[in-house]
């Protein structure tokens, strides 16, 4: 077989033969293509299709409302016992129910608040009155015994010894009693505040100002009342009331018998932590 000799003037007719040959393809697909599209041909392939969207049996789409509880029950979120009868309990209510509930919630709200605002306006008032009688009753309360005794101190000539005797004898336990209740009520530390290692505790407050009522009372009452103040694991402010220093643990426990049965009062020995 002889070999085909290709030159430089044949290898360009080749590839102009070719570019052209591509190109009329092109062309002729191209015009074939567009003619087609134009006459209609093959436009129901790829009509777009529009469907309707499928609509729930149950219930209509406007009245449609979604299964949320609008009361919060405790332990309807949380592993407790038989939780499920709270959630069913929420979702078979109907809303008119609940509007119902919230109604009367706010109701008896606005009632108790009302409450609360005429008796704080109106107990200052009642106050003063209170201490009006008081005084008004102290005040002819004097003025009977006063009177009385200055009968009595006319009439002892007549009854003779025995009525004074017995007078006297009358009012001697009464006042030596309320001497003797006027010492013993009172509480008295064994040690200073910088050596003392027990205290009595009697209260744990989050409010400063309930803290410092209790002190006040405490002071009323001869005590040596004090604040002592720190933050627990949830880093908030706390304030223990306490009162008296003691040396012993033996010394706090005695106070503490004597407050809690003469004093009418209660609380726990706690020992002093000094860092």
């Amino acid at each position: 077989m002889t070999p085909v000799l290709i030159d430089q003037n044949s290898l360009l007719k080749a590839g102009i033969t070719t570019i052209l040959v591509v190109a009329g393809v092109f062309v002729s697909g191209y015009t074939i293509g567009y003619r087609s599209a134009e006459s209609g041909k093959g436009v129901d392939l790829n009509k777009t299709m529009v469907l309707a969207l499928p609509k729930p049996a149950h219930a209509d789409l406007s009245a449609f409302e979604p299964l949320t509880p609008q009361v919060a029950i405790p332990g309807a979120e949380i592993d407790v016992d038989r939780p499920e009868l709270a959630i069913d309990s929420i979702e078979q209510s109907p809303a008119i129910a609940v509007n119902q509930a919230e109604q009367q919630f706010a109701a008896v709200i606005a009632e108790t608040t009302h409450a609360i605002e005429v008796s704080v306006l109106t107990d200052a008032p009642a106050d003063q009155a209170l201490r009006g009688d008081s005084q008004q009753h102290r005040r002819r309360l004097s003025g009977a015994i006063t009177a009385s005794g200055f009968e009595a101190s006319h009439d002892t000539s007549e009854a003779g010894p025995g009525v004074l005797q017995m007078q006297h004898a009358d009012a001697t336990p009464a006042a030596a009693k309320s001497s003797a209740t006027g010492t013993g009520l009172r509480i008295v530390d064994t040690a200073s505040a910088d050596q003392a290692r027990y205290t009595i505790q009697v209260g744990a407050f989050s409010n400063t100002d309930n803290a410092i009522r209790k002190k006040t009372e405490l002071e009323s009452r001869q005590l040596s009342a004090y604040i002592n103040e720190y933050r627990n694991k949830s880093d908030q402010a706390r304030f223990n009331v306490r009162f008296g220093y003691f040396k012993d643990k033996s010394s706090a426990t005695a106070a503490l018998s004597r407050f809690e049965q003469d004093m009418s009062g209660s609380g726990y020995v706690t020992r002093i932590r000094r860092h």
